[in-house]
């Protein structure tokens, strides 16, 4: 009798694969540092507000810019804006951000990049409190244009000045009309 040989070299491969060791997909962190060990560690950490996220060209998306709109700083030189790098997928320890969110973030130069990921301590600004708490006391960054907040918009002279201009604009446009051209 013949015995069909297919169904049972499938299994064998089958179970070839059961046993073979695998790769692993999930990203692997060594132990969690505490807030001033992570800050220790880091090039800058600062809270910031996430303004934009796109995938990096030079390498075809396989990790994401994040540009931040800096608030306040407890490491690293005062930036109103810092833009970094972090894997697009999670697997690959990228950390998932989201547009208009606060966040911690610690971050390190590697190949004159500044990258974070979600083996650091970044978190968002609403989740880090014993890292707030740890830190002590940010410095603000001022405004890359100066603080507005305490400019005088009242201008003397700037009704005069329309009221001229309309004037002239006036007598340029009407004024042959109503004087008539000799």
């Amino acid at each position: 009798m013949h015995t069909p040989k297919l169904p049972l070299i499938i299994m064998a491969l089958l179970a070839a694969l059961l046993v073979l060791p695998r790769a692993a997909l999930a990203c692997t962190c060594g132990p969690e540092l505490s807030p001033l060990e992570a800050h220790a560690q880091a090039t800058l950490v600062f809270v910031g507000r996430v303004s934009a996220m796109i995938g990096n060209p030079a390498d075809e998306g396989a990790s994401q810019l994040v540009t931040f709109e800096v608030q306040a700083f407890w490491k690293g030189e005062e930036q109103p804006q810092v833009t970094l790098l972090t894997p697009s997928a999670s697997v690959n320890c990228g950390y998932v951000f989201e547009r208009g969110s606060d966040y911690v973030v610690y971050a390190n130069v590697v190949d004159n990049q500044l990258r974070t990921n979600s083996c650091m301590r970044t978190a968002p600004l609403a989740a880090a409190n014993n890292d707030l708490n740890a830190l002590g006391p940010s410095t603000p960054v001022t405004s890359a244009y100066g603080d507005h907040s305490s400019v005088d918009m009242d201008i003397p002279w700037l009704p005069l000045i329309m009221i001229i201009l309309a004037l002239l604009t006036g007598t340029l446009f009407f004024g042959p009309k109503f004087f008539g051209r000799r």
